[in-house]
């Protein structure tokens, strides 16, 4: 289906592949299905190479007793970037690489940008419209079926509306998806040495005796605005088999999952309220917790604003769950992560300043105008040097040690 204009705003299909938990994979074309391994294995990839574009998952047995496996990163590339995207939690620490190098989760250049609100990092690749978010346990890949129709291929399956083809060989034979997901290891000189589960896995069934209360959030009141848009079942399931075979922590990973596809379709759920503390999130002060918050926050900086929040692409639609600076107040730069109630002034450390705020540098007098929000400059007004008499002493000229000249040895 070709992109819709409506109301100065570009609609189009996506293709959409989100994985959850222990682990949990939904295909582009919606096909629900529970795979364990721990190894790293392709989620997408190009048919026909036309951007040199894909996206691997690493896993590990979160539960070796149970062969249990959990997402612990997620690598994208693309052109000739190698994108890492790592994150653990209590408390959470999220950690990026371009090329090998460690680079703050709020980063961009001309080909890619990379964002977070602490529980997810998201990468938008804007030329081939890619949107990636990883939040630990859960990712989602959203591509545009204009540019990856029928041209895709992995754990997430083909884009082309036909669940019957997801679950595919290298080859191309289709097979049940706990079968050919093993097909999808990635070998080469940057993975380690994996095995395969020890036992067959299956599609997660539960007995009648495990049904977890907090499971049944997903199919309650809570989540009901989101049912017409996206069933339920496969994501109570999931929750079902997680709890029952872990913990009641484990079922928050589906609820999470679940309400960031809702966000994507611009249905608010404000979810961890009715998990009795269970899923409760702290955020790192003075950042506070919204479950419904912007795609990209706000700055002090009006050219990354007029840039990334006034958007009309589909990428910048919907909602995100994070940590946002409190009311009244704004994100001074994403680098920093402050939170300041006044834009405009920088000192020099890099840091916010309010009006009336003084400091020396460079050999000036600055302080933070009121009227015009910026800092105001004037060279260092130096005192007359007096008599310099002494013995050896002479008078030494300005440097940028010293602003004023001074008798001196």
């Amino acid at each position: 289906m070709p992109p819709v204009i409506f109301e100065n705003r570009i609609y189009e299909c996506a293709c959409r592949c989100l994985g959850w938990g222990d682990s949990h994979y939904v295909t582009f074309d919606g096909h629900y299905y529970a795979f364990q391994g721990n190894c790293t294995y392709v989620l997408v990839q190009e048919i026909i190479k036309k951007y040199n574009f894909s996206v691997h998952i690493k896993n590990y047995f979160c539960d070796a007793v149970n062969n249990l496996a959990c997402p612990k990163s997620l690598t994208i590339y693309y052109k000739s970037y190698k994108i890492d995207l790592t994150q653990t939690r209590n408390p959470t620490v999220n950690k990026v690489f371009v090329n090998g190098v460690q680079t703050i989760p709020a980063y961009s250049n001309s080909d890619f940008r990379i964002s977070t609100t602490e529980i997810q990092m998201t990468v938008n690749i804007p030329a081939i419209q890619a949107q990636i978010d990883f939040a630990g346990l859960n990712f989602v890949i959203n591509l545009p079926s204009s540019l990856f129709y029928n041209n895709t291929e992995g754990q997430c399956g083909v884009c082309d509306n036909i669940t019957e083809n997801d679950c595919r060989l290298l080859r191309g034979k289709t097979q049940a998806c706990e079968t050919t997901a093993q097909n999808w290891t990635v070998t080469n000189n940057y993975t380690q040495p994996c095995l395969p589960p020890t036992a067959t896995t299956t599609t997660p069934t539960t007995t009648g005796k495990c049904d977890p209360d907090i499971c049944k959030i997903i199919l309650s009141n809570v989540f009901k605005q989101c049912h017409p848009f996206y069933p339920p079942d496969d994501f109570y399931k999931a929750c079902k088999y997680d709890v029952c075979n872990m913990h009641n922590a484990a079922g928050c990973y589906s609820l999470e999952s679940y309400a960031t596809l809702c966000a994507k379709m611009s249905v608010c759920v404000n979810w961890r309220n009715f998990t009795n503390g269970l899923c409760e999130y702290k955020c790192s002060s003075p950042k506070v917790y919204q479950a419904c918050g912007p795609t990209v926050e706000e700055t002090c900086n009006s050219k990354y604003n007029d840039k990334f929040i006034d958007c009309k692409s589909q990428m910048c639609q919907g909602f995100k769950e994070g940590c946002f600076c409190p009311n009244g107040t704004t994100l001074f730069n994403t680098a920093t992560g402050v939170c300041t109630p006044f834009c405009g002034c920088v000192g020099p450390d890099g840091l916010p300043r309010k009006p009336g705020d003084k400091w020396s540098m460079n050999c000036k007098d600055c302080e933070c105008s009121a009227e015009t929000m910026g800092p105001v400059c004037k060279p260092v007004q130096c005192p007359a040097v007096g008599p310099c008499n002494k013995t050896g002493y002479a008078i030494k000229a300005a440097t940028s040690d010293h602003c004023c000249p001074m008798c001196g040895k």
